[in-house]
């Protein structure tokens, strides 16, 4: 099979290309980081669209969180926090992604070489080892994401009765968004601006779905396949004794050699692309995983006092 080795062009892909790349291809189009057509400007656009409406939400809900408090459960603000923390994520994700988007062109580059030049089946079957760990943890992720994410728009829809009853029945409506406690939401707002206001959040939430765990399963995928050359140069360097002659096993060993500096290259540009990302993501959970903590501990604070004022208004002492 020839393969076409021109920089920014995708090489010849197979069935196994597909199997292995072929989610995260799709994954990556859609969010605007799929390295393999980094010259195409709409790539650039989505990158852009995707990082100002995820900075929209954060920099929205922060505004109405410092505006108008938290009028709801302790849990709708956990949840806003989250949703703000996640959209900043998700934006600082695919840009940086963006930014070093050589060093994930070598990387998948490389994989779909790989897959493209694999011929013995003991390779093959390693390599496909991987890519099934990759493809497992990529559908269950995403699934998990979208299961969270859905009931948050499909779950509050009565906002459809309340544009049809506008007139006569707004103020019994009680009136939600997928993100933020209804109480947010303005009696005064009017059905029209209340349903962009819906769609938009709804947009917004399917975006930070995709966009946040989508960009760490496809790290996940990708690191997967380079874990499986890390395997098979294992088994290369294990199958060097077998050799007996001399010649042969040399050149076995400088093709091992280069093997081998090509991927630490890959790793190193692993590194490169995500350690940002990473602590990012790990400051971030760390900040709210203290917030909610704090959160919980106050709210259950003032239900304890709350319980000890009724129970000394009960029994009539001061």
């Amino acid at each position: 099979m020839e393969v076409k080795t021109t920089y920014g062009e995708e090489l010849s892909w197979n069935s196994n290309t597909n199997y292995a790349l072929g989610l995260y291809k799709t994954l990556g189009r859609a969010l605007g980081i799929w390295p393999l057509k980094y010259f195409d400007i709409f790539s650039y656009i989505r990158v852009a669209f995707i990082a100002i409406i995820q900075l929209w939400m954060s920099i929205d809900l922060t505004q109405q969180l410092l505006i108008k408090g938290n009028c709801g459960d302790v849990t709708e603000l956990v949840d806003v926090l989250s949703l703000i923390t996640c959209g900043i994520l998700t934006a600082t994700k695919v840009i940086i992604l963006k930014i070093y988007e050589h060093n994930v062109y070598v990387i998948v580059n490389s994989a779909v070489e790989d897959w493209t030049k694999v011929m013995d089946k003991k390779s093959r079957r390693i390599m496909f080892k991987y890519a099934k760990i990759g493809r497992t943890v990529f559908i269950i992720q995403m699934i998990g994401a979208y299961a969270a994410g859905f009931p948050l728009i499909f779950a509050r829809l009565p906002f459809i009765t309340a544009l049809w009853d506008d007139r006569t029945n707004t103020n019994m409506i009680i009136r939600q968004v997928p993100i933020g406690p209804s109480c947010w939401i303005s009696p005064d707002l009017s059905a029209y601006n209340y349903a962009i206001c819906y769609i938009v959040q709804s947009i917004q939430l399917f975006i930070v779905c995709t966009g946040y765990i989508g960009s760490d399963t496809y790290f996940f995928g990708i690191a997967m396949h380079v874990c499986g050359q890390f395997e098979l140069l294992h088994m290369r360097i294990e199958n060097l004794d077998k050799i007996k002659d001399n010649v042969s096993q040399r050149r076995e060993i400088i093709k091992f050699s280069k093997r081998h500096k090509h991927l630490l290259t890959l790793a190193d540009n692993f590194e490169q692309t995500f350690n940002i990302i990473i602590l990012a993501q790990v400051g971030a959970d760390t900040i709210l995983i203290c917030i909610s903590g704090n959160l919980f501990y106050y709210v259950n604070y003032l239900l304890s006092e709350d319980s000890w004022i009724n129970f000394e208004l009960l029994t009539g002492k001061n």
